[in-house]
């Protein structure tokens, strides 16, 4: 998960890895399900992209917890801010924000997923084969600026068929998996496919290019604010269980 690359990148955190394991706090925002414009995310945050017509039905197939109505103000503010939970210590809140139905897809925004390594990348995977498995299509983007991280993956029925992580500050790129989508090329990233990882470290993916992606491949969640098209809404709040 994030959690356990931000500790490493930014710590100077010493002692044993209890210091550095995930701690899975709930921040104690007010939450409002007053109906309000939709607001912008995605320059510094995860989330999920799923082409469904059902907000709750994504909620179901993620197991969330403790759900209940939140307006856009509210469910950002509880899903974008991170925490620290005592000395040494890093925590993330597990709550995820479930979006109304835009443009045929339904996205839900967290910091409890990351793809920064090995096992969060496999982590990723699986929610997206899920998902996918049920609802047909799947995707998720990421970017952590402050250490160059950026990140894409897209699942159909049940099957990953592309994927990749760039972490500037860290290795390069962790993850380049299937073949270049056409929707990358026409961007100009050039064709991808079939180049490992460690061949690419000549290449760097601008901070904003997730971005650019989820704009062709579903929609962009920093446009949000200037839709004149959206009206009022209200979204749902829950919470990833521990574990």
């Amino acid at each position: 998960m994030l959690v356990e690359f931000l500790a490493r990148l930014f710590g100077g955190i010493q002692g044993t890895a209890e210091n550095t394991a995930p701690q899975f706090v709930r921040l104690a925002h007010p939450v409002s399900d007053r109906p309000d414009r939709p607001a912008k995310f995605g320059r510094s945050s995860n989330w999920l992209a799923v082409r469904a017509d059902d907000p709750q039905a994504v909620v179901d197939a993620l197991g969330l917890e403790d759900v209940q109505a939140s307006n856009w103000a509210s469910g950002l503010k509880m899903t974008q801010e991170m925490s620290a939970a005592g000395f040494g210590k890093l925590a993330i809140n597990p709550a995820a924000f479930v979006t109304p139905v835009i443009d045929g897809w339904v996205a839900v925004t967290t910091r409890h997923l990351g793809p920064v390594d090995e096992l969060s990348v496999v982590e990723v995977e699986e929610v997206l084969e899920k998902l996918s498995a049920n609802f047909g299509e799947a995707q998720f983007f990421g970017a952590f600026p402050g250490a160059g991280y950026i990140a894409w993956y897209r699942a159909r029925d049940g099957k990953l068929i592309r994927g990749l992580t760039y972490v500037g500050q860290g290795d390069g790129f962790l993850d380049n998996f299937g073949e270049t989508t056409p929707e990358e090329i026409e961007l100009g990233f050039g064709d991808l496919t079939g180049r490992e990882p460690e061949e690419m470290q000549g290449l760097t993916p601008a901070e904003d290019d997730h971005l650019r992606v989820a704009e062709l491949w579903s929609f962009n969640p920093d446009q949000l604010e200037d839709r004149e098209d959206l009206d009022k809404s209200t979204g749902l709040l829950g919470y990833f269980p521990e574990g």
